[in-house]
């Protein structure tokens, strides 16, 4: 019934569009399209990022990637295995219905039985095996596991109305018929890889827009985005590649921000395989043994790239080069991790310890759609290498076919980055460093290191709720990982945007785009 009713008032809405667009109306020209607005079918970041704007969450992540209350005024651990949250009283969906814990309920139980899911939500929520309803406003998340994340898992799930058909589907959502959220804004028209339009969600409970109607503008190709900035078509671009970064600084009726990335770029070995893929001696001859194996090999690779190059060669000076697997600010960032040195002959002299004095060749893989100048990036490691007596090859591919080609573990060196929209450096440590492990949910994203000590104390971090002790314990599994080369960090990108002048944008630290962040001078 309900569904029927918001159908209507979105027909009336769409027979008003057209000519609509006013000082009122910021248009946002964006690079990536959100697959989905089913906000349980795809946990993608940039589908998250999407989901912000229509939908609520228990917490959130504000520009920093510091997790904030949402619609969650408190949360609290009863026991290891009990969170206690408070609700907002104040909040009503887009459709004028009451916001409670009724809401909550039906959101987690609908999670991991949509049809086609990418498994990612069933993930977040899997330890949490009951939700007792206080009071209307008042819940307790159990678990069947120590997880003192639970707050931050919950700020990847969007809430969804409990009036919606019990079996309401991706399409309807798709459609706009249940994209009913407690967001920012609410839905008006969605053009699958076209455009998103959404208006001012008036009665809001936070902060509202600064426009009455946001349209994001799906322009994957960044020359043509930047281009209809400058021609007015546009408020705002985001994804500015740091070329056109740097020129379109130089001009008065456009502003440029900038601010780091949460999203660590770095490079991984195969020092777990018995013979690695792709890797031969320095005369072409197989191998016997795993190079990548010895710690010294490792460093050596480390010690031949020079960071600083790249930052100002490669990424034009738009990056910062990082020491660890999450950049300063998040959770678990280990300050006392110096930065990655940079020295060819202590390089040579390690390759000679461990047996390679004229070095050996290899593969590196590397996508060259994914990342900002990602090819490039590894054409210049290659050539680093290459000082110290390395024969690199650099085997590039786009990203659908690269990621399957370095989880399948065909490259014996690859490139990878890791976002992180929590805040906190669990998720890296589990993914990239720990050990594969589905019963401890480790190594996702991890098929070249293996470190069974450390294995123990990310297992320990994931487990402890006290919130000082966790901290000291990732700490000192990033600075072991670190030591022993398990990854080697590279840089965190710019986020970079572009607004005609009048407008300020404050970019996210996730890399998402968000149209509340837009405001006038």
């Amino acid at each position: 019934m309900r569904l029927k009713n918001l159908a209507t008032a979105t027909a009336v809405t769409l027979t008003t569009m057209a000519g609509m667009v006013s000082a009122e109306t910021a248009t946002i020209g964006v690079a990536i399209a959100p697959s989905t607005l089913d906000p349980q079918l795809s946990l993608l970041t940039s589908d998250v990022g999407i989901y912000r704007h229509i939908y609520g969450s228990l917490v959130k992540v504000d520009s920093n990637n510091q997790v904030v209350l949402d619609l969650a005024t408190a949360y609290r651990p009863i026991d290891d295995l009990t969170w206690e949250f408070k609700l907002r009283e104040d909040v009503t969906f887009h459709d004028g219905s009451d916001f409670d814990a009724n809401d909550v309920v039906f959101t987690l139980e609908r999670l991991g039985t949509v049809p086609g899911h990418d498994g990612l939500a069933a993930q977040y929520v899997a330890p949490i095996i009951d939700i007792e309803i206080v009071d209307p406003h008042t819940i307790l998340m159990k678990t069947n596991v120590v997880t003192p994340d639970v707050a931050k898992r919950m700020a990847q799930i969007s809430i969804i109305s409990n009036q919606l058909d019990k079996d309401v589907t991706s399409a309807q959502f798709n459609s706009g018929d249940a994209a009913i959220g407690t967001g920012p804004f609410k839905y008006v028209d969605w053009q699958r890889g076209d455009r998103l339009v959404l208006d001012r969600n008036d009665a809001y409970w936070d902060t509202k827009s600064a426009f009455e109607r946001v349209v994001l503008r799906t322009m994957t190709n960044p020359a043509t985005r930047v281009a209809a900035l400058e021609a007015g078509d546009l408020d705002m671009v985001d994804n500015i590649p740091p070329l056109d970064a740097q020129r379109l600084m130089d001009r008065d009726n456009v502003t440029v921000t900038v601010a780091n990335s949460g999203r660590a770029h770095f490079l991984q070995f195969d020092s777990t395989s018995e013979v690695p893929p792709l890797t031969f001696g320095a005369d072409g001859a197989p191998l016997t043994e795993n190079p990548y194996a010895d710690i010294r090999v490792r460093e050596a690779l480390s010690l031949a790239i020079s960071r600083d190059l790249i930052v100002d060669r490669i990424m034009d000076g738009f990056a910062a080069s990082i020491s660890q697997g999450v950049p300063e600010g998040l959770t678990g960032f280990a300050p006392d991790i110096p930065l990655p040195g940079y020295d060819v002959e202590r390089a040579k002299a390690l390759l000679a310890e461990a047996g390679y004095p004229d070095g050996f060749s290899l593969t590196l893989g590397c996508p060259n759609d994914r990342y900002v100048n990602d090819a490039a990036l590894c054409q210049a490691i290659g050539q680093m290498w290459s000082r110290i007596g390395m024969d690199v090859t650099v085997d590039t591919s786009p990203k659908a076919v690269y990621f399957k080609k370095m989880l399948a573990g065909d490259f014996p060196a690859h490139y990878l980055a890791w976002g992180n929209t929590a805040g906190d450096s669990i998720s890296f440590l589990k993914s990239v460093v720990g050990t594969p492990n589905k019963e401890h949910g480790r190594g996702s994203n991890n098929r070249s290191f293996s470190n069974a000590d450390l294995d123990v104390l990310i297992d320990k971090a994931a487990s402890t709720v006290d919130e000082a002790e966790r901290i000291k314990l990732l700490q000192e599994v990033m600075t072991i990982a670190v030591a022993e080369h398990a990854f080697l960090p590279m840089h965190v990108n710019n986020v970079i945007a572009a607004t005609r002048k009048g407008l300020t944008y404050t970019p996210q630290m996730d890399e998402n785009t968000n149209a509340l962040s837009l405001r006038k001078e």
